[in-house]
């Protein structure tokens, strides 16, 4: 049987599970752009088309961010994803400054991938569904 946590219990699992949702979307990240130069190397897509691999590897990798903090937490879903998007394109902010020397070429559409991959899964979580109803239904008083 499951066992029911209590509000506190969940709250003190939210920076693990940002962290574990840093660590997720960065692994994500890495690999995605490994395979996109491997794919350049091998001459299987163009070079110019290496912004495309990024933009979409930044967003399924907030994405997957988002939802392992969602599902760590399994309370305030909308909060936890933009918490952990934020996390996220701030770690990524900081890794910019710190191997190329203040050099934020690209940092807007970075942060607009982040923001597109989180808020798709936010929105698919507050939604009514399989997992539960989020928003109360009216029903009729008589």
């Amino acid at each position: 049987m499951a066992q029911k946590r209590s509000a506190r219990e969940s709250v003190s699992n939210i920076p693990k599970a940002i962290g574990f949702s840093l660590i997720v979307s960065m692994l994500i990240t890495a690999l995605g752009i490994a395979v996109g130069a491997y794919l350049v190397h091998k001459e299987m897509i163009m070079q110019e088309n290496m912004g495309l691999v990024v933009t979409t590897v930044l967003t399924l990798s907030s994405a997957a961010g988002a939802l392992t903090a969602i599902l760590a937490v399994k309370r305030m879903k909308l909060q936890m994803s933009f918490l952990s998007g934020a996390s996220y394109f701030l770690l990524l902010l900081s890794m910019t400054a710190l191997f190329f020397e203040g050099q934020y070429n690209g940092v807007a559409a970075a942060g607009i991938a982040i923001l597109t991959g989180c808020s798709i899964v936010a929105i698919l979580n507050i939604l009514p569904g399989r997992r539960g109803k989020p928003f109360k239904t009216k029903t009729a008083y008589r």
